[in-house]
């Protein structure tokens, strides 16, 4: 049996950040990257989604 382990994550504006997705990212197997309804910068989405392909981590979509 496998688990794959899911984390909401990408929510920040400017410097307003929420969550500590850079020490998250090494241990999970698909970030939900928020996407502006939900605290989400084009800033913000592009650089979670590197921090994401950096560990091989799948990327999703959440509002």
């Amino acid at each position: 049996m496998t688990i794959e382990i899911n984390v909401d994550c990408g929510e920040a504006f400017g410097n307003w950040v929420a969550g500590p997705d850079e020490e998250l990212m090494p241990m999970i197997d698909v970030a939900n990257v928020a996407c502006g309804g939900h605290a989400g910068s084009p800033v913000i989405m592009k650089r979670t989604i590197d921090l994401a392909k950096k560990f091989g981590v799948k990327v999703g979509a959440r509002e």
